[in-house]
Order: C-alpha cells, then structure tokens, then sequence
C-alpha cells in the first residue's frame, strides 16, 4: 500500500484512513480497545516506508491542510507512545 502512495496513485486521506482502521480498531480514538500486534507492526512499517514522502507533502500544502496533516501524524506518534 505504501508503494502506491509513493507512486501517487493513493491520496494522503486514503492512507491517513488505513492507518487509523490500523491503530484504532473501534474507529474510536477515544475509545478505542489495543490494536492487534500484526496490526501496529503494519503501521509502522507503513510510516517508514511512507514518512519521508508524506512530510514532503505536508511542508508543500496549504496551511489550514498541512496542520491537520501534522496533527494527525502527532496523534499517531501519541497513540504508538501510548501503546509502547
């Protein structure tokens, strides 16, 4: 899945959509019971393949997008903190 971001045949939403289903298996971040095991390892290894890429992104959009982007990324790294 990371592949087809790279070669731009994804859009950020679609990812940023994956791997939220990833980490927050109720759809709630609030809420939400632990993701499985495989499912945090398929996440990160989606940001590692997708992180540099995805910053570009967000440095090259607009400001009111690019926030929300960074805020999301921000909470990813809070909730895999959290998990840790």
């Amino acid at each position: 899945m990371g592949h087809l971001f790279l070669r731009q045949l994804l859009s950020v939403k679609v990812i940023t959509c994956v791997i939220e289903d990833l980490i927050y298996p109720n759809g709630d971040k609030l809420e939400s019971e632990y993701p499985h095991e495989f499912q945090i390892e398929c996440a990160l290894e989606l940001l590692i393949t997708i992180g540099y890429t995805l910053e570009i992104l967000c440095k090259q959009t607009p400001l009111r997008e690019k926030n929300g982007n960074a805020d999301r990324i921000r909470t990813y790294i809070a909730t895999f903190t959290h998990l840790k």
